[in-house]
């Protein structure tokens, strides 16, 4: 911890010795500080894509809106930062997401879909590229090709929008009867569609009536469900190769787990079985 943070802390009376674990990520460490502060610790994670000032401006802009944990202090060089610890710490359920949660999780994913911020393109294709080069592997998914294929067709005509791209269970918080979102390293302009299909692969919702209704929740009249089984699929593979590059940075067994998740998520698609 720096010390501009414990400055921060220690005028908030807050002992900064006194860190207490919430939780031990694949990207961050956080801590409680007190009873109403949480210190993050960015772990380096994905450098090449990562800048912490873009974080910063979404964390903002999402907190402006209502659907974002605001951050009271954010190191702008290494993404390290204190925001409100939100009591009783409950996040979208990994598994076995209600009807409720996951309207909740879409109201917040549009709201934060219609904010204004400057930040830089996701670039989905551009990330698998660098994720399989660096992974040094290609075609580990039956029927890759075609599937890459038909995404980069359909992305060409995306209207992009600010995006989480990282809608893991623990980035969703609940307070008040409302979802709040946390962790935006991944934050930049995608397609819609792109956070909807991360919301239900990342939480193994396959219903396909709680599909439906999300879907129409977020997209309304206009709502594909086949570019979003395209998306499902895609992000699939993107998340696959991400996890074995992490494996090969880190050598921590948990992305040798994700990997063979993100390929027993990807065999089960409609998509995949029609392509193969």
């Amino acid at each position: 911890m720096n010390e501009q943070f414990r400055e921060f802390l220690s005028a908030q009376g807050v002992d900064c010795e006194d860190l207490r674990p919430l939780g031990e990520g694949t990207s961050n460490d956080t801590y409680l500080l007190g009873k109403a502060l949480v210190y993050r610790e960015k772990k380096p994670s994905d450098p090449y894509f990562y800048q912490p000032l873009h974080e910063k401006r979404a964390i903002m802009e999402g907190a402006k809106k209502g659907i974002a944990v605001p951050a009271l202090l954010f190191d702008e060089k290494t993404g390290d930062m204190v925001s409100l610890y939100i009591p009783g710490n409950e996040h979208f359920p990994t598994s076995g997401a209600s009807k409720e949660d996951i309207g909740k999780a879409v109201k917040a994913i549009k709201a934060f879909h219609e904010c204004e911020v400057s930040l830089p393109p996701f670039d989905p294709l551009r990330r698998l590229s660098y994720y399989q080069d660096e992974a040094g592997a290609r075609l580990l998914f039956a029927g890759e090709s075609e599937i890459v294929s038909s995404f980069e067709q359909a992305i060409s005509t995306s209207k992009l929008v600010p995006s989480h791209n990282d809608l893991v269970g623990s980035n969703v918080l609940y307070l008040a009867g409302k979802a709040l979102l946390i962790d935006f390293e991944f934050a930049g302009y995608n397609d819609p569609y792109f956070d909807l299909a991360s919301l239900l692969s990342e939480n193994k919702i396959e219903d396909e009536e709680l599909i439906s209704e999300a879907l129409y929740d977020l997209f309304g009249i206009d709502s594909d469900p086949d570019r979003l089984a395209l998306f499902l699929a895609f992000e699939d593979i993107l998340w696959g190769y991400w996890a074995l590059y992490r494996f090969k940075m880190s050598g921590n067994p948990i992305f040798q787990e994700i990997y063979q998740d993100k390929k027993a998520a990807y065999a089960r698609r409609p998509l995949f079985k029609t392509m193969a």
